[in-house]
């Protein structure tokens, strides 16, 4: 697996984007264009190519849940000087079901 700074996955990002959009062909083509200018880049574009080829090969997330542990209610409990009471509301983007 390849493991990237901050830096290097700012400056992979917009090629990969793009690297994704394209028919094998045309990704072809253009790696070998940007090759001549970087070849570096080139090869971890490669490298991430090979590394989402093999998650799609998996089924990575395809069809899998992932069960939610048993939420306990916090009312009760103290935070520094409060005392929680009830809860507010609940869901949201990272919620299911």
């Amino acid at each position: 697996m390849l493991t990237l700074s901050a830096d290097q996955w700012r400056k992979l990002s917009p090629y990969l984007d793009d690297a994704l959009s394209m028919s094998e062909e045309q990704r072809e083509n253009w790696f070998s264009s940007l090759r001549a200018q970087d070849p570096d880049l080139v090869k971890s574009l490669e490298l991430l190519l090979d590394e989402h080829r093999a998650l799609l090969d998996e089924g990575f997330l395809e069809n899998r849940s992932v069960p939610m542990p048993e939420l306990q209610g916090l009312a009760g409990q103290s935070v520094g000087v409060y005392t929680l009471v009830s809860q507010v509301g609940q869901g949201g983007m990272g919620m299911s079901g």
